[in-house]
């Protein structure tokens, strides 16, 4: 397990890991079950909504690896509802049964193979964590400029413009 080295990081940060590949599928139907696989969550402060997977498949084929960039908050809802589960997405997270596990489906299209990860909970709540420590995931709705003020800036610039052009 990894920890921050201060709380106020500037630059990014890994939690590396070991999860369960349940499942990997090839486009031609081939499936491999069961395998220990090294994982890791990297975040990046310069992108707080963001968290990026990235899985190793030394297994599978040399130095193959694959990554997901998915937010923040959908890690952190994972753990207790089904999140990103709709058509289209690459990345849908649910709390296992037991609660024991959260559980990652993958889709790699353009290598056109899908997964199935199990990463044990206390990992990614460590993660989560460690994460917490550089920016709080509460934070996010400071950080980030609303929807509303973008629209007036965007109002407000308009009718600027409009406004050096003598209404031509």
């Amino acid at each position: 397990m990894s920890t921050p080295d201060t709380p106020a990081r500037t630059m990014p940060f890994t939690y590396g890991t070991q999860a369960m590949l349940i499942e990997h599928r090839f486009s031609h139907g081939q499936a491999a079950v069961g395998k220990r696989i090294p994982v890791a969550f990297r975040y990046d402060p310069a992108d707080p909504f963001a968290v990026t997977m990235l899985l190793d498949y030394a297994f599978i084929g040399r130095g193959e690896q694959s990554e997901w960039r998915f937010a923040r908050r959908t890690l952190a809802d994972g753990r207790t509802d089904v999140v990103g589960a709709t058509v289209g997405s690459d990345v849908a997270i649910a709390p296992h049964p037991c609660h024991q596990f959260v559980e990652f489906a993958l889709i790699d299209r353009a290598a056109n193979r899908a997964y199935r990860v199990s990463v044990d909970m206390t990992d990614v709540e460590a993660a989560l964590y460690a994460f917490d420590q550089i920016v709080a995931l509460d934070a996010e709705p400071h950080i980030a400029p609303s929807l509303d003020a973008i629209g007036a800036e965007l109002r407000a610039l308009l009718d600027d413009e409009a406004g050096q052009d003598g209404g031509r």
